[in-house]
């Protein structure tokens, strides 16, 4: 009786192993993404404004590492291939699928890291897609057709083997929504962008692939609109939460995975949005031009902690629970994080003056291997 008892368990044993491997094996993995804004690759146009932000002792520390400061004590910030190339290794042994890159016009240095990116030899290791605004999708005026010509364009770059798919070959795009911007690049209609975002998946469709994999940012989580552009998902650049002096990150981090749950209550597909901080006190010092001054004493001064890296691998592990627990609306288990370089923002994860060994990247690959902790 003790042999067949013990035989059964070494078989149910088995049983449960295999299961479980099983099991393991057919959860499919987070994709997670970086958002880059990059404005540390060259000095010149809007970029200076940004390392201009960065250049006093107190904020310093947040530009990253390949940044020097000069004579005159500002920051200078040049790219190069060899840059780029640690960055690519870095983000991808970490276990990043993708980068989104905020897109910006060819003559911007905002675009000089994506083309660094595109000759790297490396870039094979790690995917991109684009965060786009409605200029991209739409024209002025909508009815002139000329956005035919941009998704075109967009139909080209998404065949790309490093453009990040999801799904049977479905090329993954962020739409940064404004309703300013839609007014002027869709006749102030949304069902324009459906519109637009149809003829993009016919050349799509004609080059081989899926349906784009449509992501619009929509803080308000605005049902209606959803429902008119016809996108699959929705998301946010950042997330949703109350300005607070002197906020503390847990605060932060718990808004935004509160965000997520409201996300997954409108129905669509979601792309949760995690965060490793918000500190615009830079731009409060050093204002920028395509940003509004703040209204009073509250609200530049109203800010979060940036997450110690313990807390960010944290966040990132209930991103990963949260994509797990609910396939109906992360079936991809397509993840965005906030942010790979928005240094001036407090969002930056990447190897900086302060933090030159990656201890954000370390923190978040342990999170996104083992999740909830």
């Amino acid at each position: 009786m003790n042999r067949l008892i013990s035989r059964r368990a070494i078989v149910l044993g088995s049983l449960s192993s295999a299961l479980a491997h099983s099991v393991a094996a057919s959860t499919p993995k987070p994709v997670a993404g970086a958002i880059r804004w990059d404005a540390w690759y060259a000095r010149k146009d809007a970029s200076v404004y940004a390392q201009r932000n960065l250049s006093g002792a107190e904020f310093r520390g947040r530009a990253p590492a390949h940044c020097i400061v000069d004579a005159s004590k500002e920051l200078d910030c040049e790219g190069n291939q060899k840059i780029i190339d640690a960055e690519i290794t870095a983000a991808s042994r970490a276990g990043l699928s993708y980068w989104a890159f905020d897109w910006f016009q060819e003559t911007s240095s905002f675009r000089l890291a994506w083309r660094l990116y595109q000759s790297s030899e490396l870039r094979s290791r790690l995917n991109w897609c684009a965060i786009v605004s409605l200029d991209q999708v739409g024209s002025a005026p909508f009815r002139s057709l000329r956005w035919k010509s941009s998704l075109d364009q967009w139909a080209d770059r998404m065949v790309q083997p490093e453009y990040q798919k999801v799904g049977e070959s479905q090329p993954v795009l962020y739409i940064y929504y404004r309703v300013d911007e839609a007014k002027t690049y869709l006749d102030g209609d949304p069902n324009n962008l459906r519109m637009a975002l149809s003829y993009l998946s016919a050349q799509v469709r004609a080059k081989g692939m899926g349906d784009p994999y449509v992501i619009l940012f929509n803080p308000t989580v605005d049902t209606a609109l959803l429902r008119a552009t016809g996108v699959t998902a929705t998301s946010n650049y950042i997330g949703e939460f109350v300005r607070r002096e002197r906020g503390a990150y847990r605060d932060l981090a718990a808004q935004v995975e509160n965000y997520w749950e409201k996300m997954a209550r409108s129905g669509f597909e979601v792309v949760p949005i995690a965060q490793i901080g918000w500190d615009t006190r830079p731009r409060i010092v050093n204002p920028v031009p395509w940003e509004h001054p703040p209204k009073g004493a509250k609200e530049a001064y109203s800010y979060y902690a940036i997450a110690t890296p313990e807390e960010f691998g944290g966040h990132i592990a209930k991103a990963v629970d949260f994509m797990q627990r609910r396939p109906d609306v992360c079936p991809h288990k397509l993840l965005l994080i906030y942010s790979w370089n928005e240094c001036d923002e407090g969002g930056c994860m990447l190897p900086t003056l302060d933090d030159p060994t990656g201890k954000f990247i370390t923190a978040m690959s342990g999170a996104l291997r083992n999740g909830v902790r």
